[in-house]
């Protein structure tokens, strides 16, 4: 077989598993299986404590105009706890004066909490109520490729210019990204943004949990925050 037909085959083949399997649903599992897959990743962790930089982006999405260094326990259901420079950081309340910090990144942070959720959440009903918060109804899914992986994409209305859903590898059932719309209060009026999370540079930690150490978040397509994972330990059941 000479190298023209090789090409052809190679095309044909990913053609077939990224486009066919794509459309037809009986070609993929069922979104509530890749869910509950998902889920049992991560059903033993009982909390997350990371240390790392968080850094704060404006226009220039190459360089951060605020970061931070802290250390940070993540549970279910309740808010993050956050410390910088030892101290804790209420929620709402005011900083210690010697914590020189600029707010937003603590604001942007408690705002987009829930990108913790997909790991501590342990039920698929509850996955379910977080997607539906965020405009994404997990009734379908396709394969789609976010490279370098391959990922089912589970949401509805799946097009190729609605990218909203949760995103979840293929063969390790990990969530990759999610991107959906989410409703906050600027100047006393409710406006709804874009929001697409990025998780990458997974690893694996206490020899069975894969853990991203780069999250990336982008507000109507502009890199907004970046969390930059030092180390972590995890609390199991």
């Amino acid at each position: 077989m000479n190298r023209r037909k090789v090409f052809v085959s190679l095309f044909v083949s990913a053609f077939l598993v990224l486009g066919i399997a794509g459309t037809g649903s009986c070609y993929l599992l069922s979104p509530g299986y890749v869910l509950k897959r998902m889920i049992q990743n991560y059903r033993s962790i009982r909390s997350m404590t990371f240390r790392q930089r968080i850094e704060a982006y404006g226009e220039d999405a190459t360089f951060p105009f605020a970061s931070v260094d802290e250390k940070v326990k993540l549970e279910p259901i309740v808010p993050m706890k956050i410390w910088i420079g030892g101290k804790l950081v209420l929620s709402g309340g005011e900083m210690a004066p010697e914590i020189d910090v600029n707010p937003y990144l603590l604001e942007a942070q408690r705002r987009y909490g829930f990108y913790k959720d997909v790991f501590l959440t342990h039920q698929v009903n509850l996955v379910t109520s977080l997607l539906e918060r965020l405009g994404i109804a997990p009734v379908e899914n396709r394969l789609r490729l976010l490279y370098p992986d391959v990922a089912y994409q589970v949401g509805n209305e799946l097009t190729h210019e609605n990218l909203k859903g949760l995103w979840i590898d293929k063969d390790r059932f990990i969530p990759l990204r999610i991107v959906g719309m989410l409703t906050v209060d600027r100047n006393e009026t409710p406006t709804q943004e874009t929001i697409d999370i990025r998780y990458g540079d997974y690893r694996l930690v206490n020899e069975r949990y894969w853990i991203p150490f780069d999250i990336r978040f982008y507000v109507e397509g502009k890199l907004s925050l970046r969390i930059r994972v030092v180390t972590v330990s995890l609390e199991t059941y």
